[in-house]
C-alpha cells in the first residue's frame, strides 16, 4: 500500500488534519446551538423544572463556553 515511511508520516498527517477539521465543525455547531439556547432563555422562551434551574443551566454554559454578552461580535 505505501512504499515509503514517508508516505505513511503524509497520510497520518492528513488525516489528523481532517480529524481537527471535523472536531472544529462539530464544536462550532455546538457552540451555535448552546447560543441558540441562551438567546432564548434571555428572551424568556423556557420552561421552569423544580429539578433543573434555568440559572444553573445558563450559568454551566457560561463557565464551560464563555459569557456570550462578552463576546466579541462583528
Amino acid at each position: 500500500m505505501y512504499q515509503t515511511a514517508g508516505e505513511v508520516a503524509r497520510e497520518a498527517l492528513r488525516l489528523m488534519a481532517r480529524q481537527e477539521q471535523d472536531r472544529q465543525a462539530k464544536l462550532e455547531a455546538l457552540k451555535r446551538d448552546v447560543q441558540i439556547g441562551l438567546d432564548q432563555l434571555d428572551r424568556g422562551e423556557y420552561i421552569e423544572s423544580k429539578d433543573l434551574t434555568v440559572e444553573r443551566i445558563r450559568q454551566g454554559a457560561i463557565k464551560r463556553f464563555g459569557d456570550p454578552t462578552r463576546s466579541k461580535r462583528p
